[in-house]
């Protein structure tokens, strides 16, 4: 029986935020619920790795319907391994900060997590103002995440619509930024005229969603622009 009918979702309102757990320790969910749920999230918890892992697609699926921000705490050890689940979240959900949680795991797995991308790491026990603090700092993150992301989504929207002249144009453009049109276009084996255009173009395209040139190139990436696969 999937442990994701275990949610509560009769305190859920519009725009309201979810914390999900991934442990198979029914105190510890339960635990959860006690201190979460009066601060007036909704509180989902799994099991099993592939329960959690529907259960984040489900919430994902809300987002802006009944969820604005979400939190994901995983138990290392866990039955499908919490380490394997968080990979799965930064493949599929990147933008959902992730807090571990463990009893048995040393400093440098701890540390070596953190760096991977979690957003803390809880030793078991911990209090519930320790859990408290997590989840609250942890939300506060996804707003930041989420909107990253979307700029990230937005940069490869913008870079797809590029035509193959385009992209072109603006590689040269980036490897020789001081270069006038004149010397991008004959590098183009174009006319200056066309090389403008492109330009134009370009500039076009990425004023749907960025100021400049340069914030887009960093959000892309100037190596993926340079060098695209």
């Amino acid at each position: 029986m999937s442990n994701v009918s275990e949610n509560h979702t009769s305190q859920v309102e519009c725009n309201s935020s979810a914390v999900l757990l991934l442990d198979d320790d029914a105190k510890i969910r339960e635990i959860f619920k006690i201190a979460i749920e009066p601060l007036g999230y909704d509180v989902i918890t799994s099991s099993n790795a592939d329960d959690f892992k529907q259960a984040v697609r489900h919430s994902v699926a809300r987002m802006h319907r009944q969820y604005d921000r979400l939190v994901c705490f995983l138990d290392i050890f866990v039955p499908g391994n919490g380490v394997q689940v968080f990979s799965f979240l930064k493949a599929e959900f990147p933008f959902v900060p992730v807090v571990f949680c463990s009893g048995s795991a040393d400093i440098p797995m701890a540390v070596d997590l953190m760096k991977s991308g979690a957003n803390d790491f809880l030793q078991k026990p911990f209090s519930l103002g320790q859990l408290i603090e997590a989840v609250e700092s942890a939300l506060t993150s996804f707003e930041t995440r989420y909107k990253d992301h979307q700029l990230r989504e937005h940069a490869v929207d913008v870079f797809e619509s590029l035509s193959k002249r385009e992209r072109e144009f603006l590689q040269i453009h980036l490897s020789m930024p001081e270069a006038d049109m004149g010397t991008v276009a004959k590098n183009l084996g174009i006319t200056r005229r066309t090389a403008e255009t492109h330009r134009a173009s370009v500039n076009s395209k990425l004023m749907t969603h960025f100021s400049t040139l340069e914030q887009f190139v960093l959000v892309y990436g100037r190596n993926s622009i340079l060098e695209p696969d």
